[in-house]
């Protein structure tokens, strides 16, 4: 999305940009390749909203005001002529609604996008602003390394909580004198598994995961890795583990340890993509 504006921007086009992504749909209208304004299906960017999160207007406030509206009002001018906010707070809101309902269609990393050019006879925004892209576009990318930076540290804890798992594992098994044997087993199911690539070397001798091989695959390949399907990728690992480990102990150790692994991979959290 940032090269589809990049290139509206510096061919200095005007019209409509809308983005439909999995639950929301944007609306960007460009006006000779700067950001005119922008519409969100989603009720996080309704104006009133964005005031009560931005802490400008309380909940309670926005409440009184949506029961008395009444007509065609918006909620904007309500809110002025009640006293809840000036106009020139509601102007700057406008624009920062604008701001960020671009933010979030540019950061959409799946859908569809398509651009128009304006009817001759389509009416213009409520308010038009017109807003250059350097400064919004470098929001963008900041907003994307954060976005990013986010994601790896969330990865690094989940490999790091299966990759307690899998020590216990193996750890269990070294006194037994199988480690080496267990290393095989778990590393033949590795090897056979189509996202073989995304474990880099495999395992460490204590059966750890190498965080970075996986960040630096999942990074390249995102779209195929969400955080669920990773979740349940090392699920299936760790549990091999478990069972290829069973053969090499006794049955008192075996219990044991089935019954600590059940314990810490439960308390595992399942991430929301």
């Amino acid at each position: 999305m940032l090269d589809v504006v990049n290139m509206l921007s510096v061919a200095g086009w005007t019209g409509e940009l809308s983005v439909e992504a999995p639950g929301a749909t944007f609306r960007i209208t460009l006006h000779r390749g700067g950001l005119e304004n922008a519409s969100s299906s989603l009720d996080s960017h309704r104006l009133g909203e964005l005031l009560v999160a931005q802490g400008a207007i309380a909940r309670e406030q926005l409440a009184a005001c949506l029961g008395a509206q009444r007509g065609r009002l918006r909620i904007g001018e309500l809110l002025v002529r009640e006293g809840v906010i000036s106009r020139d707070a509601l102007f700057d809101a406008l624009r920062n609604q604008a701001q960020e309902i671009f933010y979030c269609a540019l950061l959409t990393e799946r859908g569809r996008f398509c651009f128009s050019e304006p009817a001759a006879d389509a009416e213009p925004p409520p308010i038009a602003f017109l807003l250059p892209f350097q400064h919004l576009v470098l929001e963008v990318a900041r907003r994307s390394d954060e976005r990013v930076r986010a994601q790896r540290d969330a990865l690094g804890e989940l490999v790091a909580a299966f990759s307690s798992v899998l020590r216990l594992i193996f750890g269990t098994v070294e006194p037994h004198g199988q480690l080496e044997a267990l290393h095989e087993h778990v590393r033949g199911w590795i090897e056979t598994s189509r996202n073989a690539p995304m474990f880099g070397d495999g395992l460490g001798d204590d059966g750890t995961i190498d965080a970075a091989a996986i960040a630096r695959h999942v990074c390249e390949s995102p779209s195929s890795y969400p955080a669920a399907v990773l979740y349940q990728l090392l699920h299936d690992l760790a549990t091999f583990a478990l069972f290829a480990a069973g053969p090499t102990l006794h049955w008192a150790d075996e219990l044991r340890l089935a019954r600590e692994v059940n314990t810490a991979l439960r308390a595992i959290p399942v991430p929301e993509d």
